[in-house]
């Protein structure tokens, strides 16, 4: 079907599909129907899990491992009631 697609918006319209027109049959080839909107959700998830932890990996967090009251800090318990 895309092939004929692809054909007729080149004879009637000149056009010629870009990069975008060839993703849905390709994906939808490799991923079953039933799986195709988690798989989706995941990979894009994915590569956000990724983005943090490469971002804490190579640059970590400014937080100090224990306080010391000699760093000027006092400690304060809270009050439970």
């Amino acid at each position: 079907m895309s092939s004929r697609v692809e054909e007729t918006s080149r004879r009637k319209k000149k056009l010629n599909p870009n990069v975008d027109f060839y993703s849905p049959p390709r994906t939808t080839t490799c991923i079953p129907i039933d799986l195709f909107t988690a798989y989706i959700l995941r990979v894009r998830r994915m590569s956000g899990w990724t983005a943090h932890i490469l971002e804490q990996f190579h640059n970590p967090p400014d937080r100090p491992r224990r306080y010391k009251e000699s760093d000027g800090m006092t400690w304060i318990p809270l009050n439970n009631g």
